[in-house]
């Protein structure tokens, strides 16, 4: 009986430390998860970590050392470019010993680091005239043209006389034969002063030296770059609609089933229709002399009719075939090569008079 009585015990013992054994695994295992949790996300699923003060400043010590670096990185790319110009100039100087552009280049390098002064560009423009009377080397010529061209185009300082000094730029580049360049420069020009429609033509024979011959359109100097080239039909230059209309800073619409482009700027509206000789500005009908047209896919319309309905002057140069396009400038004398002068209005009206760009 006691042997049977103390088997009955030791099961019970057993059968209790069972329990409690699978009671501990059991609240083991419900707290997994709550740790997991507390280490990964919060409620709404973004992961929450600690933050490392020491991490954060090493963060914080970076981005300022980046801040740093930016502020002393303009600087130190604009000591480099002035360090490669003096390069420049001092190889130059080396080419152009012993002749008149030697003075050319030696002024420049005093005036290293500083702008040019419209004195300076004056006693430039004389040492300039006398390089192109001596007989040198196209290397030396192009050699001088660069260093100037270079500096006129680092200078901060708007010039009065700049146009001046870039001209005999234009003059040397060509005697050396370096026509790309001389192109280059002659745009500078162009924009220096945008009503000067000598400077149309002079950059039309560098372009007819290139073998470049078209009908070209500038807006304030800027030629316009369309995948429609300009064309004249009947005296009346034709310009791409879309081009020409961001430039001069007009919205267009079109109404597929009128066949109708609609222009808009500030309080001037303007309805073209494609095929028709028929516009409307601010619901007022006007007579074109040529129809609005579609060619290759682009419309094209009659530049000096839309130009000058937004306010513009247009005129045009001949032996260029260029339209110039520019706003209005006051009156101011103009004074060519050989000294005479002439007004800007006057100079419009002789040079508009042959050819119609309406």
């Amino acid at each position: 009986m006691k042997k049977k009585l103390f088997t009955i015990l030791s099961l019970a013992l057993c059968l209790q430390l069972v329990v409690f054994s699978f009671g501990v695994s059991a609240d083991d295992t419900s707290t997994t998860p709550e740790t997991t949790e507390t280490e990964t996300g919060t409620e709404d699923g973004v992961s929450e970590e600690t933050e490392d003060p020491a991490t954060d400043d090493s963060q914080d010590a970076t981005e300022e050392d980046d801040e740093d670096s930016e502020g002393k990185g303009k600087p130190e790319k604009d000591r480099h470019a002035n360090d490669h110009a003096k390069k420049g100039l001092e190889n130059a100087l080396e080419h152009v010993k012993g002749t008149p552009a030697e003075k050319v280049i030696s002024d420049l390098l005093d005036l290293e680091g500083e702008d040019l002064e419209d004195e300076d560009v004056e006693a430039i423009s004389e040492q300039l005239e006398d390089v192109l009377e001596q007989e040198l080397e196209d290397e030396d010529l192009t050699a001088v043209a660069d260093s100037v061209y270079n500096k006129v185009k680092s200078n901060k300082k708007e010039l009065k006389q700049q146009a001046l000094l870039l001209k005999k730029v234009v003059d040397i580049y060509e005697k050396a034969g370096s026509v790309e360049q001389a192109v280059e420069a002659q745009k500078d020009v162009l924009t220096a002063n945008v009503s000067d429609l000598q400077a149309y033509k002079r950059l039309g024979s560098l372009y007819k030296k290139l073998g470049e011959e078209q009908v070209r359109v500038f807006i304030e100097g800027e030629q316009l770059i369309s995948e429609v080239a300009p064309v004249i039909e009947d005296g009346t230059t034709l310009v791409p609609l879309a081009a020409i209309s961001v430039v001069l800073g007009a919205t267009v619409a079109w109404n597929e089933e009128e066949n109708s482009i609609t222009l808009t700027r500030d309080d001037i509206v303007v309805k073209l229709t494609l095929e028709s000789k028929t516009a409307y500005i601010n619901g007022e009908e006007v007579e074109l002399r040529k129809a609005v047209k579609s060619l290759n896919g682009r419309t094209i319309v009659p530049a000096k009719f839309i130009s000058e309905v937004f306010g513009s002057v247009v005129q045009w140069e001949p032996e260029s075939e260029s339209v110039v396009i520019h706003e209005p400038v006051e009156e101011e004398t103009v004074t060519d090569e050989s000294g005479s002068t002439d007004t800007a209005e006057d100079t419009t009206e002789t040079e508009t008079a042959d050819t119609e760009t309406n």
